[in-house]
């Protein structure tokens, strides 16, 4: 029994462990590895335990850092600069500064009951203060679990092949995972499609997400198009441009918008037409504005 298989199936290994505590692992009564997922060179590794908890939950589990609007909140470590880091070390030493540890901690002999539950209580306030931390100085995003647990075109691109992939390597281990004969080269043969059909979606989200919308309306499926579309969600999205034309910042791409418009709309000399727009301009600021005009107007204008 192995956890890893490389793509060929020539080479395999147990690289994937359980850490527990002695006392821990010696309530381990199970153990398997699931060589029936295809998704990965690694195969999940399940560990059943007996008895691992008794009594009742004194706090509750939440694996999250936070719950906004339905969705959970994690930390986005790739957009965190330097000085949030630094940030989040200071606070959060200044939170683990006032926790005090519990004494019978420090006697491993004397742990009973009532020291384990003062332990877990201090685990709690623990990783309390590092999710407060991290919520106060880090940058955050949604966890979105249909939009970052699902892949586009999962269904009509790669689910075939995954099935495909799945019995062969079925019927690969079964004969006994030879390294050559028809069994091995159509494991590889199988599996080299899936994960080619799978890096495909992954590396063309937009486009297959925008043929659906399309096939959508192409088919005046409305219902469907409306569907994908408040699946979609634009968070990944800048709310702006912070660079245009090599000027960084807002104050400097707006210089940069006033200067090319200005250049614009002067690149030919016409006073008469300055001197009644500046007049238009006068009677409009003394009247209060009342020039009004519609999109008819708009388009008579564009016309021109």
């Amino acid at each position: 029994m192995a956890t890893y298989y490389n793509d060929a199936g020539t080479a395999s290994s147990w690289i994937d462990h359980v850490l527990c505590s002695p006392g821990i692992d010696g309530l381990v009564c199970d153990m398997d590895v699931r060589v029936d997922y295809v998704s990965s060179d690694h195969k999940p590794l399940t560990v059943v335990f007996n008895n691992l908890v008794t009594g009742k939950l004194t706090t509750p589990v939440n694996n999250t850092a936070d719950d906004r609007g339905g969705f959970s909140v994690i930390i986005d470590w790739s957009k965190a600069d330097d000085v949030s880091t630094v940030n989040y070390q200071s606070v959060l030493d200044g939170m683990l500064c006032n926790l005090s540890i519990p004494i019978i901690a420090y006697n491993e002999c004397a742990l009973d009951e009532c020291g384990h539950a003062e332990i877990d209580r201090y685990y709690d306030s623990f990783m309390s203060c590092i999710k407060s931390a991290c919520l106060m100085c880090l940058p955050v995003r949604q966890l979105h679990p249909v939009r970052d647990y699902t892949v586009p075109g999962w269904n009509d691109i790669v689910s075939d092949k995954h099935r495909l992939a799945h019995e062969a390597f079925l019927a690969w281990a079964a004969v006994g995972k030879p390294r050559s004969g028809p069994e091995h080269w159509l494991m590889k043969r199988t599996r080299s499609h899936f994960k080619l059909a799978l890096r495909y979606c992954q590396q063309h989200q937009d486009s297959i997400c925008a043929d659906m919308f399309a096939g959508s309306l192409a088919t005046k499926d409305y219902r469907n198009f409306w569907k994908h579309i408040r699946k979609t969600s634009n968070d990944r999205s800048t709310l702006h441009a912070n660079c245009v034309g090599g000027c960084t910042g807002d104050s400097e791409v707006t210089g940069m918008w006033m200067k090319h418009y200005q250049q614009l709309y002067n690149s030919v000399s016409d006073n008469d037409a300055r001197d009644s727009l500046l007049q238009l301009m006068t009677e409009m600021s003394h009247d209060g504005g009342g020039v009004t005009f519609s999109v008819h107007d708009i388009v008579a204008a564009c016309a021109l």
